[in-house]
């Protein structure tokens, strides 16, 4: 997945700050990503559990979903 430098830099920059907090919180890049999910294909599927969960594996460091699929479950109804 491409993103530009700055997003790399800010996310470094927060991790070098305060380590603990960006590894219990959930980034608003990753809340964003996972909105574009919800609406793309999240929205359309039958069995979205099973789609959260397969998805949820292909996010890492630093866009985690500590959570797992009801992370993604959360955010996607709570923005969505």
């Amino acid at each position: 997945m491409y993103l530009p430098k700055i997003f790399y830099f800010m996310i470094f920059r927060s991790y070098v700050y305060n380590k603990s907090i960006l590894l219990q919180t959930v980034i608003d890049v990753t809340k964003s990503l996972v909105l574009a999910l919800g609406v793309c294909y999240d929205a359309c599927l039958k069995n979205r559990k099973e789609f959260r969960k397969y998805i949820v594996n292909k996010f890492k460091f630093p866009f985690v979903l500590p959570r797992g699929s009801d992370e993604m479950t959360d955010i996607i109804t709570r923005f969505g």
